[in-house]
């Protein structure tokens, strides 16, 4: 196996070796591997003419037949990292490389996708599928717009010009036809023959007139079933590098490749266009009388369960035992169970970790699907129990805040965590004060991780006459979790400001939050304190940020002045010291080789604190003359740990894809 040498790209990149391809081998042998060719911007090549830049077309493997003799490439098999990854295309029978020729297969024909990221490799077996040359890379090795080859010496692998179907060096032109490699043609197939064992892995498969029965999952990927339920009807979708949004109830026909990723049946997707939403059929949950003893014939599948009995709250991971054999799993929905609740679920069986697992999609699906008796609120709506695109009407709503920028905030009036959300009006004009009582219907909306209710009409928004004082949540030290107060107005107490105003009118303040001038124009500084900093909070860009509605919402803080006329700051400096007593006390790692000398009187602490800083003073100042040596020697980046200094390495883990690794 040819293997990459870790940080030496830049240099390779000024110093081209000249080192010649691999000896003939008297057959055919990967040459060349183009991972990350430069989009249309920056300059790149169209090298297949398709007039596509970029890895997603350009992106290719030249094989060269190094003989004297022509060899068939019918029925040869090319695949990256074999068992993941891209399915591997097949050569037609009517590929022939001829004596010292060279042939290049695209990605855009192949379909096989390189990772730069990651790292890969590239194999080519023959028609009997013996392995019959190997390529793999590192993570990150690849130089843009520079080819990888085979060096034959010490580093196995330079970087160099691209010349597809030509030796290294050679001037090529654009446009460069490719071989013919084709990913295996699909079979039309079901559900049923997949998880029953009825197909071979890696099997490219057309699944027809199947219903989508979950959202997207943290992961991104979501879950299919054939209409009209039953054992082995579901399956889980894994989508590599595909970007689709799943919607409960549509009808898909959907082409990939049959995987089984430790254990658990997946079909693979690696291109949007194998996802063809046909129309809608409302998917169905099978009702679980009794509890199977193996529920392997269940996994992928949407089943409802009654009086479950939660016999653990939630681990690290989200996940709570139920008394019928699976966790309950948080992979959608937040569940929030404690042990001893009672549920009526439905759900979707999962497996990992060596244990079945069930994913409850909203929180409607731990109340059995039973809404009517449900008034709608807007803690509802936050906590899940009311699903995305469902239409609400909320009744006798308090306005937190006023249209701004084609939005305006609402809360339940007894406020508090989960009580708060945006409503997106678009382009209608709604006229609505802070205090104001409404009554309100709109969709819920997940946008970019906000959730919303947007309304359609005028008439979505009616004004009882009513008024009421919006409740502020009073938050003093920064949450778990900023994500139960979106949406919601809240008074943060004893914040600074850790930057000013940018150019965008934010300012980043103490707690992990930020603050925008959306309503109110401020004037903020770095290390300006308040009091209090009232407002309510939004998610967007990735952040969290507070937005203040006017001047009566900052409360500056005011130090007080003695009788001499000098500040007295003793406060502050006991709360900036706590606070940075606090910080070292949540950050300090437990380490077993430090000792605890806490019980030390403070004569004995003093006189073993000179001695340490004497004796640390000595030897930081050895070690740092080395490192100061070592570093202009190497130019590389090295730390001091524990009186040795180490280099570090900065590399991108290679890591699986689909759901985590299951036991064994």
């Amino acid at each position: 196996m040819r293997r990459v040498a870790i940080g030496i790209c830049l240099l390779l990149t000024l110093f081209i070796p000249v080192e010649a391809e691999p000896t003939s081998t008297g057959g055919i042998v990967i040459s060349e591997v183009l991972v990350s060719p430069n989009n249309e911007n920056f300059n790149g090549t169209d090298w297949n003419g398709d007039g596509v830049f970029g890895s997603s077309s350009d992106q290719y493997i030249e094989l060269w037949n190094s003989g004297d003799v022509p060899i068939s490439l019918a029925n040869w098999t090319l695949d990256d990292e074999t068992g993941f990854g891209s399915q591997p295309c097949i050569f037609g029978s009517d590929v022939v490389l001829d004596a010292d020729e060279r042939g290049v297969i695209y990605r855009a024909d192949s379909e096989i996708m390189l990772s730069y990221y990651y790292g890969d490799e590239v194999n080519l077996f023959d028609a009997d599928g013996q392995l019959v040359d190997n390529l793999s890379f590192g993570a990150n090795t690849s130089d843009f717009d520079l080819s990888l080859y085979p060096n034959g010496s010490e580093p196995d692998l330079i970087n160099g010009t691209p010349t597809p179907g030509a030796p290294m060096g050679t001037e090529v032109d654009a446009t460069v036809l490719g071989l013919d490699c084709q990913p295996p043609a699909a079979v039309e197939n079901t559900i049923f023959d997949l998880q029953s064992g009825n197909v071979s892995t890696e099997t490219s498969i057309t699944l027809t007139d199947v219903v989508v029965t979950s959202p997207n999952d943290r992961s991104g990927n979501f879950f299919i079933q054939e209409n009209g339920g039953g054992e082995y009807s579901g399956i889980y979708v894994y989508l590599q590098g595909v970007d689709f949004t799943a919607n409960v109830g549509d009808a898909l026909t959907i082409t990939g490749e049959y995987v089984e990723y430790y254990d658990l049946s997946e079909l693979k997707v690696t291109s949007v266009n194998d996802i063809v939403v046909t129309g809608t059929n409302e998917p169905i949950a099978d009702t679980i009388d009794q509890v199977p003893t193996d529920w392997e014939s269940w996994e992928g599948c949407l089943i409802s369960l009654s009086e479950v009995e939660v016999t653990s709250s939630a681990n690290n991971y989200g996940e709570a035992s139920l008394s019928v054999g699976l966790m309950l799993d948080d992979a959608i929905y937040n569940h929030g169970a404690s042990q001893g609740d009672i549920l009526n679920i439905t759900g979707l069986v999962t497996y990992s970790y060596g244990t079945y697992k069930l994913i409850p999609r909203s929180g409607l699906d731990l109340l059995g699907g039973d809404l009517d008796n449900l008034q709608p609120t807007v803690a509802g709506i936050q906590q899940g129990i009311f699903p995305t695109g469902t239409e609400v009407t909320l009744n006798q709503v308090v306005v937190t805040a006023d249209v701004s920028w084609d939005r305006f905030f609402i809360q339940d009036q007894d406020g508090g965590s989960f009580t708060g959300i945006t409503v997106e009006t678009g382009e209608i004009f709604i006229g609505v004060n802070v205090g104001d009582v409404i009554n309100i219907t709109g969709q819920i909306i997940e946008h970019y991780g906000r959730t919303q209710l947007n309304i359609s009409q005028y008439e979505d928004v009616v004004n009882t006459g009513q008024t009421s004082t919006p409740v502020a949540v009073t938050i003093s030290s920064e949450p778990d979790s900023w994500e139960p107060y979106e949406g919601v107005l809240i008074r943060l107490q004893g914040v600074k400001a850790v930057t000013g105003e940018n150019t965008y009118g934010e300012a980043e303040l103490s707690l992990n939050v930020y603050m925008d001038d959306q309503y109110y124009d401020f004037d903020i500084n770095p290390n300006d304190q308040f009091a209090s900093i009232t407002g309510v909070l939004d998610y967007n860009y990735g952040k969290f940020t507070v937005y203040p509605r006017d001047a009566a919402d900052l409360e500056v803080l005011v130090v007080p002045v003695d009788n001499s006329g000098q500040e007295n700051d003793n406060s502050q400096n006991q709360q900036e010291n706590q606070s940075i007593d606090e910080e070292d006390e949540n950050n300090l790692d437990v380490d077993p080789t430090k000792r605890d000398v806490s019980s030390s009187t403070n004569d004995e602490q003093d006189a073993g604190a000179l001695l340490l800083v004497l004796a640390v003073t000595g030897a930081l100042g050895v070690l740092i003359g080395l490192g100061l040596y070592s570093l202009n020697k190497s130019g590389k980046e090295e730390e001091l740990v524990e009186g040795a200094l180490i280099e570090q390495e900065h590399f991108v883990p290679d890591l699986p894809t689909g759901p985590p690794p299951k036991e064994e």
